[in-house]
């Protein structure tokens, strides 16, 4: 009897414990999302703003989990088959491959990016892909080599925080999509970048281009529609 009891106090200690370490690892990694949110503003306001900031949380980015809802997030924006498709500040690559193979070979993928490296490692996916549908550049977000009226949606994902002039960024993106086109929007809690929902919603109506058609997901991940002006 007393070898059962001290069985059970010895399994009800190692289950008490292992909730408590969960517990503080959810919260330190927690904490550590918010304490990188407070910097990442701190440091927009001084003038520290871009990319460098943003992609230190690259291992996040590249975790299984994270990888695993990118194709919800796709799903979120409605690509379709022979589409036209502009992806501004496609990073490594991590939603390029999945789109293109979305759009088919009658589609087109335009994955820009201001990082040359970025490029770089996106350029090595599609050939390693065997993608024919995907012209990857080196690109400013505020002067794209695209025509007027050009694509039929723009997706941005985890990078309009990351542009000093989103309001510039955004007015360029309205000018290359077609009447009636579409703007998506993803953000990611896990990035040091990260809006609300509302923040973003007042941030792309602001610029009079956008009006929200859709919205997916919830506070930690979700993605935003936003239907194109047709101004008068």
């Amino acid at each position: 009897m007393l070898n059962e009891e001290a069985s059970l106090l010895n399994i009800r200690f190692l289950r008490n414990g292992l909730l408590l370490a969960i517990g503080s690892t959810s919260g330190a990694l927690f904490s550590i999302l918010v304490g990188s949110k407070v910097f990442y503003r701190i440091a927009s306001h001084q003038g520290k703003q871009g990319p460098a900031l943003a992609h230190g949380g690259g291992w996040i980015r590249e975790s299984s989990g994270r990888l695993r809802k990118i194709p919800l997030m796709l799903d979120w924006m409605r690509l379709r088959a022979g589409e036209r498709v502009l992806e501004l500040g496609a990073g490594t690559g991590q939603f390029t491959i999945l789109a293109a193979r979305r759009l088919g070979h009658k589609g087109r993928l335009y994955a820009f990016d201001i990082q040359p490296e970025m490029i770089a490692r996106v350029q090595q996916k599609v050939n390693a892909a065997q993608l024919t549908n995907v012209h990857t550049q080196v690109a400013a977000a505020y002067e794209l080599p695209l025509d007027d009226c050009s694509i039929d949606k723009a997706m941005l994902v985890n990078v309009l925080p990351e542009i000093p002039d989103h309001q510039r960024a955004l007015h360029e993106v309205a000018r290359v999509l077609q009447p009636h086109g579409t703007l998506y929007i993803s953000e990611e809690f896990s990035e040091p970048g990260y809006w609300f929902i509302s923040e973003t919603i007042r941030r792309v109506e602001q610029t009079g281009q956008f009006v929200l058609s859709t919205q997916r997901g919830n506070w930690w991940r979700y993605t935003l529609g936003f239907r194109k002006r047709i101004h008068a």
